[in-house]
């Protein structure tokens, strides 16, 4: 579990608590904000997300935005 702010974030159980309230974020966002979070000690490359959140998959730029 990591508490950051207003929020719980519980990989196990795949929640993200705001207000300890559950948040209603899609499975590629969890996927996104984990990996954020497991590597939140350096900055993340663009590269490593895509591998990481949308595996052999070709990713528009944009996406990550969103």
């Amino acid at each position: 579990m990591f508490c950051f702010g207003r929020c719980e974030f519980d990989p196990t159980s795949r929640q993200l608590l705001v207000d300890g309230v559950q948040a209603v974020i899609g499975g590629r966002a969890f996927d996104l904000l984990e990996t954020l979070i497991e590597h939140r000690d350096r900055v993340v490359s663009k590269d490593e997300l895509y591998e990481r959140v949308w595996p052999g998959l070709a990713v528009e730029p944009n996406n990550l935005q969103v």
